[in-house]
């Protein structure tokens, strides 16, 4: 099985679907699974802000306020935009788009699959 990341995460509960019924696991069992990601990973940019909201959310209780904090927290400490490319980031990336196509061609062509995220 060919199976793209892009795809599980544009729309999870199709993918896992599709994937179980392929492999012959009863499908639904993700028609009232939860998706929501949990304890995701960012980059720490302000330490000392850092420190403090990890003292800050041991003393607050989980309401929903501190979700709308947390939401604030992880755009400062990502800076907002997830982080930007590099122009040596960018040009890296053209090299590696140009160097693989002709495969990613063969591996469309081959397997059927809809490699357009990848452009």
């Amino acid at each position: 099985h060919v199976l793209l990341f892009e795809d599980m995460r544009a729309n999870p509960r199709d993918f896992m679907k599709n994937l179980a019924a392929r492999i012959w696991i009863d499908p639904s069992f993700y028609d009232a699974y939860d998706f929501r990601a949990r304890n995701e990973t960012y980059g720490v940019r302000y330490r000392a802000l850092h420190r403090g909201a990890r003292r800050l959310n041991r003393l607050a209780p989980s309401w929903g306020l501190k979700a709308a904090l947390k939401t604030v927290y992880v755009k400062a400490q990502s800076g907002g935009d997830g982080g930007g490319k590099t122009p040596e980031d960018a040009r890296a990336l053209a090299d590696l788009e140009r160097e693989f196509r002709p495969f990613n061609a063969r591996l469309a062509a081959e397997f059927g699959l809809d490699l357009s995220a990848w452009e």
